[in-house]
């Protein structure tokens, strides 16, 4: 079950409502230095996504397992869920429970059978110390995982039949004395998913690269390997000083198409692609880096837009590459000491092959992008405002990631483009930080329009929690099949951000018909139209008042910080105007807790303390 959060504080979460462009965020009371990095954007407007969507969005999840090492990817999200053809899903991530030192790290699976998720794992499939694993299906009904194994390969670990027997172990290892592969990709196609295909990286230099990144490719279970350790054309040396650990990511193939994409604020955002199977290759530039093999210890920069180093790539049905990315701000003004990272920056740009490369240091400018309609995602508005209120210190900085980030694309059968990603949010936090939630929004149209934003996270479970490293499966039935991880504190244990703490994994189907549908822009219940409840605190009884324009069914539900309902009344089918509803609270015990009004198939949430 999930931890009982032993909190007895008065939580700063405010309410929900509708944003209608996105904001300039310099006028809201964040961090100064945060503040001078954040572009002037209240100008764009977009009429494909006028709402945050907290309604009309009921995606059922599930606690699938726990983990207490944080770091599921040091920037881009590996493939770790897979939904198959006979609606059984299979999933993995990085599990470890021993602080010390997470000598039993190791890879997490679990799995649905149709009906019911299994126990929740507490023994790793590996048998030593691994980390981020990659899954994918193999074979007619197996399934297989490779992972970094921390000295002697990828660790490549392949069950015959999913879900059951034992895991056969076979090593995929780096060049001569080079051993040590690490962050490892990978995807299988074939008529029965046989080929197998990966991409990792050295972990030390090698033929005159910091860390190269090698592909490979096995057609027998990664029993033997042809090529074998392969640095492509064009990621050489005479190209790039070198790659970084999860700087990239891998598309589910699209019968004979296969291809990655690779992006840092150290080196170009490029596609590399291959039709044939991965017997030849093709790289296309989608940014080129203003400054060409850019070193911390050598390059003088001006300030500059850049990837953020979370990247995601997908392959329509025609084989059409589409790339998401997260996006930041740095400068390098004086040797040795002198690199920013401005995390206030915020925004993920999107490209597909039929658009040109980006260019310039201002080519990955938010402003930019949103002109021309390259920028799909951005921190929402979400009480409606017009500001961006972040707490005075709530921007909680994840190494060079940006305010929106890690994103995720899948693509269905019928082209429809699904983009998740996670964003620091507003009217959430734990009064030190905000919390971020997975955003999801779709596009039914190849990249040209985008329909509306969806919190993913707004149900009041997650009221306190830091949700990250969303996976979407890259197939799909009626729902879209999303992985991703919470903890109720944000940052990162490993990076000495707080203690080490339970984190949950969750598998969240969200519903297709929700996600594609584009509301009208007629919406008539906002935060405005629902009163904070009086008095407040209290201890008896309280009062909201609701303002209707229209006939509407009318009811409030109460939460406590776990997320348990508590309290509820229906007012049923009423008229337009003023109306009042008592909140009783004679049985419940002193605390802060939430209540939702719904209309219809609108919901405001506010809080409210009882003493």
């Amino acid at each position: 079950m999930k931890k009982l959060l032993l909190f007895s504080l008065a939580i700063s979460i405010g309410f929900f409502s509708f944003s209608q462009e996105r904001i300039n965020i310099k006028t809201s009371p964040v961090k100064l230095e945060h503040r001078k990095a954040i572009k002037d954007i209240s100008k764009f407007e977009n009429p494909y996504n006028p709402y945050v969507r907290t309604t009309e969005f009921s995606p059922v999840e599930t606690q699938m397992g726990d983990t207490q090492y944080d770091l599921q990817t040091n920037a881009s999200t590996q493939n770790r869920i897979y939904l198959y053809d006979d609606g059984t899903i299979g999933a993995v991530w990085t599990m470890g429970f021993d602080p010390s030192g997470f000598a039993l790290r190791g890879t997490g699976h679990n799995f649905y059978n149709g009906t019911d998720w299994g126990p929740w794992p507490t023994v790793r499939i590996d048998d030593e110390k691994t980390g981020w694993p990659s899954y994918v299906p193999w074979g007619p009904d197996g399934e297989i995982v490779v992972n970094h194994t921390m000295l002697d390969g990828l660790g490549i670990f392949k069950r015959t039949n999913k879900f059951e027997g034992e895991w056969i172990k076979t090593v995929l290892a780096g060049p001569p004395g080079k051993e040590d592969l690490s962050w490892p990709r990978m995807v299988t196609n074939g008529e029965n998913n046989e080929i197998i295909h990966t991409i990792s990286t050295t972990y030390s230099e090698y033929q005159n690269l910091d860390f190269a990144l090698l592909y490979a490719r096995s057609d027998d279970g990664g029993e033997t390997w042809n090529p074998e350790n392969l640095i492509l054309d064009d990621m050489t040396s005479d190209e790039y000083l070198g790659f970084g650990g999860d700087d990239y990511d891998f598309a589910e193939p699209a019968g004979n198409a296969i291809a990655f994409i690779v992006g840092s604020y150290m080196h170009d955002l490029f596609l590399m692609k291959s039709t044939d199977d991965g017997d030849t290759w093709e790289q296309t530039i989608i940014w080129e880096h203003p400054y060409p093999f850019f070193d911390f210890t050598t390059t003088i920069t001006d300030t500059f837009y850049c990837v953020d180093n979370s990247i995601t790539v997908a392959l329509d049905n025609e084989g059409m590459a589409h790339v998401a990315f997260g996006i930041t701000r740095i400068l390098n003004d004086e040797l040795s000491t002198s690199f920013w990272h401005f995390p206030g920056v915020d925004g993920i740009g999107y490209w597909n092959e039929t658009m040109p490369a980006f260019e310039g240091i201002n080519g990955l400018d938010p402003d930019v992008l949103a002109e021309t309609g390259n920028l799909i995602g951005w921190t929402q508005d979400v009480n409606g405002n017009g500001t961006i209120d972040f707490l005075p210190d709530g921007i909680h900085v994840y190494r060079s990631l940006g305010l929106s980030t890690m994103p995720c694309l899948s693509i269905d059968g019928e082209n429809n483009i699904f983009l998740a990603y996670s964003s620091t949010t507003e009217t959430y936090d734990n009064t030190e930080k905000n919390y971020k939630h997975i955003w999801v929004r779709s596009s039914p149209d190849n990249g040209l329009n985008w329909g509306p934003f969806y919190d993913l996270n707004s149900h009041p479970l997650h009221f306190l929690d830091e949700c990250l490293y969303a996976d979407i499966s890259p197939t799909s039935d009626e729902n879209i099949h999303i992985l991703y991880q919470t903890d109720y504190i944000p940052g990162l244990a490993l990076d000495g951000d707080h203690s080490y703490v339970d984190n949950i994994m969750y598998h969240a189907a969200l519903p297709k018909g929700d996600l594609v549908a584009v509301p009208e822009n007629n919406k008539t219940f906002t935060q405005e139209n629902v009163s904070q409840n009086y008095p407040n605190p209290f201890n008896n009884t309280s009062i909201v008042i609701v303002r209707l324009e229209k006939v509407s069914q009318l009811s409030l539900e109460v939460f406590n910080l776990t997320g348990q309902k508590v309290y509820e009344t229906n007012n049923g089918k009423v008229q337009s105007g003023s109306h009042t509803i008592t909140i009783d609270a004679s049985n419940l015990s002193s605390g802060v807790y939430f209540y939702t009004v719904f209309v219809g198939d609108d919901k405001i949430t506010k809080k409210m303390i009882v003493n």
